[in-house]
């Protein structure tokens, strides 16, 4: 008997130590080369495309115009990890990690367009510091826009 429990206990404990009880999706923004733009993320249920899903992850590839538009945004809406880069595969980190530099492109989240309660648009820019006060991260909003802090 003794011997069975102990078979059960390391089976269970073999079970827990393996689960990843955070799992989230990873989302990762594949930006254009040297991009500098405001990055605009629209929902558009009846002429979207679905967010491709590849390698286990979202693709999230950004054009040089910075619009794209999906059937749905539940994929960036929901809890994820996120990857940005240029499609080179150079890196491009969000701000609020580590101090910035004044020179470094950098990818800023702005906030989104809810109207009755149901979210149509996530406003993004990749800009240095010093260019993301002539971004026009707000223009054309209309008045029943929610900024999420």
């Amino acid at each position: 008997m003794k011997a069975k429990l102990k078979i059960i206990v390391l089976a269970l404990c073999s079970l827990v130590i393996g689960c990843d009880f955070n799992d989230v999706p990873t989302v990762a923004f594949i930006l254009s080369n040297r991009l500098e733009a405001r990055v605009d993320i629209r929902l558009d249920e009846d002429g979207g495309d679905e967010i491709p899903f590849r390698n286990g992850r979202y693709e999230v590839v950004v054009p040089r115009n910075g619009q794209l538009s999906f059937s749905s945004l539940e994929p960036l809406l929901a809890p994820h990890e996120q990857i940005i880069r240029y499609e080179g595969g150079s890196p491009v980190p969000a701000v609020g990690v580590g101090k910035l530099n004044p020179v470094e492109r950098y990818w800023w989240a702005f906030g989104e367009t809810v109207i009755d309660g149901k979210t149509i648009r996530l406003i993004y820019a990749v800009a240095t510091p010093a260019q993301i006060s002539k971004i026009d991260t707000f223009a054309a909003l209309g008045s029943k826009t929610i900024r999420k802090q």
